[in-house]
């Protein structure tokens, strides 16, 4: 006992610590929470859009890694909110989580792009002119830009393949061209070549900087959308042949109809989804499905649980069981 003295102390040193921490944490949580939930519940109340609250990434540095409400960062009391917030501040599992660290604030199409049509940000933070005050909270203020919404049709005239590694820095590439002012969308191919993607990934900034001569072009209208847990749905009017573009990570699992019918879908720079449009009006639906897979496995796994729990009540007549049934075994102890 008197060698693990040194341990107890050090312990109960970091637990004291620990608490007094957290004590101090709530204290100054409890002088924001009206201001801070009343911002929240109003973003609630308002047209469906990403909310943004700064990057958190701690090489590049940013307003966001030192804006809290007492110990809590805001990105992640909305998302205890249920909110949908442009940021990657918990992983970074999805293709497009490391390029939302080029999202550069003073470009409008950077918020039209990921969809970010409501800025909470602290008092004093500078923002261009397109990012709108909409109210004030306290110290905190929430703006409003106008975006396309999740929905945005766009021009996908390049292709780009190679593998997942080599991705980032044509990524990175693209959006810091004028391309998505444009609003041009390379195909993407991971881990594959063919014939339909002829640049790969370490070709596209020569290739990007070659398409940026082209003019912007008028590729139609969304008229309307609709969102809920797993799809999206929009009526869109389109003058010419192009791609609907979803503002969400690509998976094969995403299923498109068009007017009904079932369409195929495609990767877009930068990882997100696109479905291809002839001219005309359209009702367009993508549903994430989950393949079949998945729902069998969340049933053997609900089947498993009660199996365990009455394994355990009833374990020693199970042992007796299988003692008294395989050879060799004895209950000699």
């Amino acid at each position: 006992m008197v060698l693990l003295l040194p341990v107890f102390v050090e312990r109960s040193s970091y637990l004291g610590e620990n608490a007094d921490s957290a004590k101090g944490c709530r204290g100054l949580e409890a002088a924001e929470e009206q201001d801070v939930y009343a911002l929240l519940e109003e973003l609630q109340t308002l047209p469906e859009g990403r909310v943004y609250t700064g990057k958190y990434h701690y090489e590049l540095g940013n307003w966001g890694l030192e804006y809290l409400a007492g110990c809590t960062f805001l990105q992640t009391m909305a998302l205890n909110q249920g909110l949908d917030t442009m940021s990657s501040l918990y992983h970074r599992y999805s293709l497009t989580s490391d390029v939302l660290d080029g999202f550069d604030e003073s470009r409008w199409e950077h918020y039209n792009l990921f969809n970010v049509r409501y800025v909470i940000a602290p008092e004093g933070q500078p923002f261009p002119e397109f990012v709108n005050l909409r109210d004030r909270f306290g110290q905190h203020r929430l703006y409003e830009v106008e975006t396309t919404g999740y929905f945005d049709l766009v021009g996908s005239e390049l292709a780009f393949a190679g593998e997942k590694d080599d991705f980032l820095p044509a990524a990175a590439s693209w959006l810091s061209s004028r391309l998505p002012n444009a609003k041009r969308h390379p195909a993407i191919s991971i881990d594959k070549t063919s014939s339909g993607f002829p640049v790969s990934f370490d070709q596209a900034p020569d290739a990007i900087a070659q398409a940026e001569r082209s003019p912007v072009e008028d590729r139609g209208t969304v008229l309307s959308e609709e969102s809920g847990s797993n799809f999206y749905s929009g009526e869109v009017s389109v003058g010419q042949e192009n791609v609907l573009l979803l503002k969400a990570s690509y998976h094969p699992n995403w299923r498109a109809t068009v007017d009904g019918r079932d369409a195929d879908t495609l990767m877009l720079m930068p990882g997100f989804v696109g479905v291809e449009l002839s001219p005309g009006e359209h009702q367009v639906l993508l549903e994430y499905k989950p393949r079949p897979l998945r729902a069998v496995l969340l049933v053997l796994g609900l089947l498993l649980l009660p199996a365990i729990a009455v394994a355990e009540w009833k374990r020693e007549v199970i042992a007796t069981w299988f003692r008294q049934r395989v050879p060799g075994r004895s209950s000699a102890g």
